[in-house]
């Protein structure tokens, strides 16, 4: 799950940071950070650049007992008008059994990029079975107020499940969730081909989002005025049938 951030000027001497989540040797799918001058050369701020850690994740949920039947993914960056760099990620627990698996996200931030906040829990899944929180991302409008994008997989009445809440205050931690906005898309018969993970920005008068579909790995282009209704996807601007990633073919995530 990698996240790419480029920033107009260097934070703490570098201009891009990235965020990634190894697999499958451990620690797995744990959220790391790396720091780049120029994309080609990358360095770590923290022991092996892991930011998320077990404890994080028990400390965050508690009293839920995160056992070795979790994970978590989907770290996305955002850095705020004050100059902290926020993460967020979700963190997926099987409980009470080994069938029902609840999601979590959780947030940690930073201003040197060494020393990290403890991780504070922001929404509790609920006990919907399923990824109800995949592929969080922040967005800004074009009125300059916050967007959290993020798939949900057990919500009902969406066809494809893409939907979006806003920041109650303006920034990266508060949003409100009592109201989640659906996203209109067209997506072809086949429901495979729902969004799963994506990047959405806004240039030049429109949002403009890729994503990769849920199944089958293929790559595709929408746009929308407003964010919520978006265009018919320009289908399968990329497939890579036969490409081997931990077991699986496909491609998980690009960005803009």
């Amino acid at each position: 799950h990698p996240n790419l951030l480029s920033l107009s000027s260097n934070w703490n001497g570098f201009q891009h940071i990235a965020t990634y989540t190894p697999y499958p040797n451990a620690p797995r799918e744990w959220p790391h950070v790396a720091y780049s001058k120029d994309l080609e050369n990358w360095e770590a701020k923290t022991t092996g650049g892991q930011v998320v850690t077990y404890e994080d994740v028990t400390n965050a949920v508690a009293p839920h007992v995160f056992t070795t039947s979790g994970w978590t993914a989907d770290g996305e960056l955002y850095l705020d008008a004050n100059g902290v760099l926020h993460l967020l990620c979700t963190a997926y627990i099987y409980r009470p059994t080994a069938t029902n698996l609840q999601t979590y996200l959780l947030h940690k931030s930073t201003t040197t990029g060494t020393n990290w906040s403890a991780a504070v829990l922001l929404k509790d899944g609920g006990t919907n079975n399923g990824a109800t929180i995949a592929g969080p991302q922040i967005v800004k409008t074009a009125e300059g107020s916050l967007r959290l994008y993020y798939v949900d997989d057990a919500r009902t009445g969406s066809t494809n499940k893409l939907v979006w809440v806003p920041s109650v205050d303006g920034s990266p931690t508060n949003w409100n969730w009592a109201t989640p906005t659906d996203c209109t898309l067209s997506t072809f018969a086949n429901p495979v081909e729902a969004p799963w993970h994506f990047d959405i920005t806004y240039v030049d008068g429109l949002y403009r989002m890729t994503y990769f579909t849920q199944g089958g790995g293929h790559g595709e282009y929408t746009e929308s005025t407003d964010g919520t209704t978006w265009s018919l996807p320009r289908y399968g601007l990329t497939s890579f049938p036969g490409i081997l990633q931990s077991g699986a073919s496909g491609v998980y995530r690009d960005w803009e």
